[in-house]
């Protein structure tokens, strides 16, 4: 059986599986980056818009534009309030529709590894991206066990299933980015990994929000009652539960930053 692929097509459902955790990222990984207050903001990826939002909310920037390929996704961010001075609009981050040096600031969050070539990509965020500004990302350190919904994806494996995995996972190994930053010549180049903590009510909560995760989602469709059965309780078995019934899941990311010069 091949692995199905990535589709984002339930912006909802992406929001609060992933959104959430993108934000718990967004957070410490903002307060770590640097940047120039009141700055011009590419949001590249921005998906359904909670890390642009973050950005928007934290970083006071003087204009903020998010760009996706997944006009759903979009239609999406452009309901998140407060965000009505953002800018959402469809885009290729391997072909980005901007002048050179426009922006302060471009960031991917939890991008990267779908942009079929990363170089390319990083090489177009370098091109629109302002003298001394700041290029940066983070991502799933997937191949590490720190994707949040790899406790559903070891029982997959487990059980022979087979997943999708985003077209150029490799970047997600700290080395290959930090590689990728530096051919591409940037300088004052830094790098970090983040782990972040969600609490989930119990484990039915947990399998609500994580099975929305677009690398699997259409894997468990496509399981029988019998065998997902036997998946949930794989899963159950290798979480944290406390006495309470709640679990405490962490998930970690590589983050890299460097300038423009």
């Amino acid at each position: 059986m091949n692995a199905p692929k990535i589709k984002f097509n339930n912006a909802a459902g992406y929001d609060r599986m992933m959104g959430v955790w993108s934000q718990l990222i967004g957070d410490i990984f903002l307060d770590w980056l640097s940047f120039e207050e009141k700055g011009c903001w590419l949001d590249i990826g921005c998906g359904t818009g909670a890390f642009t939002q973050q950005i928007k909310e934290r970083c006071a920037p003087s204009q903020i534009i998010g760009v996706d390929p997944s006009e759903v996704q979009l239609e999406f961010a452009r309901t998140r309030k407060g965000m009505g001075d953002c800018i959402f609009q469809s885009a290729n981050a391997m072909a980005l529709p901007f002048e050179n040096q426009k922006f302060d600031s471009s960031t991917m969050a939890l991008v990267l590894f779908f942009v079929p070539d990363p170089a390319k990509g990083l090489s177009e965020m370098i091109r629109v991206t302002k003298k001394n500004g700041t290029v940066s990302a983070y991502v799933w350190d997937i191949l590490g066990g720190g994707f949040p919904a790899e406790p559903i994806q070891a029982g997959l494996r487990s059980m022979n299933y087979k997943y999708a995995l985003p077209p150029s996972v490799d970047i997600s190994l700290m080395d290959n980015l930090k590689e990728c930053w530096e051919s591409a010549g940037l300088q004052s180049i830094q790098t970090r990994v983040f782990e972040v903590e969600r609490t989930f009510n119990d484990f039915e909560e947990f399998w609500e929000v994580t099975s929305n995760s677009a690398s699997i989602k259409s894997v468990l469709a496509d399981i029988d009652k019998q065998k997902k059965s036997e998946l949930q309780n794989l899963v159950k078995q290798q979480l944290p539960q406390s006495a309470n019934g709640s679990i405490k899941y962490s998930s970690w990311a590589n983050a890299i930053q460097g300038v423009v010069k």
